[in-house]
């Protein structure tokens, strides 16, 4: 198993689980928060 194969099955567990929280990211990332 492949680095970005693991990276990808855990996002997207996490927008799976915690949508609220990859949102909250989101906006960190392009600074509106």
């Amino acid at each position: 198993m492949s680095f970005l194969d693991t990276a990808y099955r855990i996002s997207r567990a996490v927008v799976r689980l915690h949508p609220q929280l990859v949102i909250e990211l989101a906006q960190w990332g392009h600074g509106s928060g």
